[in-house]
């Protein structure tokens, strides 16, 4: 509730605001008012991350309404939750990147070979996008290293098809944090978190990444 009667409210304190609009709403079938908790906010993240929920917003007691501008006074906790990941392509860049890749396409092992889990497009900076695609020239290959053909997977693109990607011999893992792993095994909002080195690929497995994901949420 930011205005009220011709008033700006957005000076009030959040939890008299929240009064106001609670004191105007009748809540029915249609509308509802979020209800909120005061000194529970580990409780909240760990029930939002055991149903699988994107997260909760942390707002502090007494903050105002700040149009435009972020401020640690309210926080967006979302849930993650990170894997390893065998880095078996990339995909050319576009705009601001098209001098080197756009995303790492990436998968994990299971018994029927290198299976593609989805394409991590961010987490990069200037330097680490220098760094490995130095690293992924060099091992390029021409035979794609996944059972399934990413090309084929248009919806992973926002409907677009995979342009140009690039296939490389399965050698490095990556560490990625992520939203969810969905229904059909992929990572939802990838991003990218650095290179191991002490983990072989082959030893990066699809059924391990489940068990992470389901343990998580237990």
């Amino acid at each position: 509730l930011l205005y009220l009667d011709g008033r700006s409210l957005v000076d009030m304190p959040i939890e008299e605001r929240k009064e106001l609009l609670g004191s105007l709403i009748i809540p029915s079938d249609f509308v509802q008012t979020s209800p909120h908790a005061v000194g529970a906010g580990h409780a909240l993240a760990d029930a939002s991350r055991a149903r699988n929920l994107e997260g909760i917003v942390a707002k502090k007691l007494g903050s105002a309404y700040r149009p435009g501008r972020r401020s640690k006074d309210w926080l967006k906790i979302k849930t993650v939750h990170d894997a390893d990941v065998v880095i078996g392509g990339w995909s050319r860049g576009e705009r601001g990147r098209s001098d080197t890749f756009g995303s790492l396409l990436v998968g994990a092992y299971s018994d029927e070979g290198l299976r593609f889990v989805g394409a991590v497009g961010t987490g990069f900076n200037a330097r680490s996008l220098d760094d490995l695609l130095s690293k992924l020239r060099p091992i390029e290959q021409p035979e794609r290293p996944f059972a399934e053909d990413p090309r084929e997977l248009k919806s992973m693109y926002g409907g677009k098809a995979l342009r140009d990607p690039h296939w490389v011999t399965p050698r490095y893992v990556a560490k990625v944090e992520f939203r969810e792993l969905t229904t059909a095994g992929r990572l939802r909002a990838p991003s990218f978190k650095g290179l191991r080195d002490d983990i072989e690929a082959k030893d990066v497995r699809f059924e391990a990444l489940q068990a992470s994901v389901a343990s998580s949420e237990a």
